[in-house]
């Protein structure tokens, strides 16, 4: 069984909110989330974002990401 490396704190977002905030497009957050560039929650094949967990990753305010 995988054991979760963080604990979520916060709501998740879908991919167009980080898209929007960083001017991308959808398909390029999903490959950064794929390439590992940035932390990503997968359930299914669906990805969701923990805007604390991304804020503290870029060293951004994570009240911007929401």
């Amino acid at each position: 069984m995988n054991t979760p490396k963080h604990t979520i704190t916060s709501p998740l977002v879908s991919p167009e909110v980080i898209a929007a905030y960083f001017k991308v497009s959808r398909n390029t957050v999903l490959n950064w989330a794929r390439d590992g560039k940035i932390p990503a929650v997968i359930i299914g094949r669906i990805y969701r974002f923990d805007p604390i967990l991304l804020a503290d990753t870029l060293n951004i305010s994570s009240s911007s990401l929401r």
